[in-house]
């Protein structure tokens, strides 16, 4: 298992924005190594699914065009727990 998979993995099950540095005490890795996983996962999205990045976090986001997709799943966006990153 590659590190951007265990980070994937990790951002996908936490469903909000992790820092850096929590992901590399997650996956054992430097943050520098985890720094480069998140970029090398961010080349290799090209679906449903993007890598949002900033100085001190990421997070997975579904891919711009498909908000009304996911929002037809989950029904009226003040019903469900779903952040504005997760629609961006």
């Amino acid at each position: 298992m590659t590190l951007d998979n265990i980070i994937e993995a990790t951002l996908f099950a936490a469903g909000e924005a992790l820092s850096y540095d929590r992901l590399a005490r997650l996956s054992g890795a430097s943050v520098k190594d985890v720094r480069a996983a998140c970029n090398a996962l961010h080349a290799r999205l090209h679906g449903g699914l993007v890598v949002v990045q900033t100085e001190t976090t990421a997070a997975l986001a579904t891919a711009h065009g498909l908000e009304d997709a996911v929002q037809k799943l989950l029904g009226d966006p003040e019903d469900r727990e779903i952040g504005q990153a997760g629609l961006e």
